[in-house]
């Protein structure tokens, strides 16, 4: 029974890992988005004289 359901299953086992990574990679661009977007929004709320010295 083993031998014919994991054959049958393999392109489903596969499509849910290729999901799985598109899901990933989606997430982490929209992370970085979110990341830049606050930056700046930090930079352009943030006096000058109040930001950290590493900043620029």
């Amino acid at each position: 029974m083993r031998m014919v359901e994991l054959p049958l299953a393999a392109s489903t086992i596969l499509a849910g890992i290729k999901i799985s990574a598109v899901i990933n990679v989606g997430t982490a661009v929209l992370a970085l988005l979110a990341q830049g977007v606050f930056e700046l929004l930090e930079r352009m709320i943030v006096p000058r004289g109040l930001r950290l010295k590493g900043e620029g």
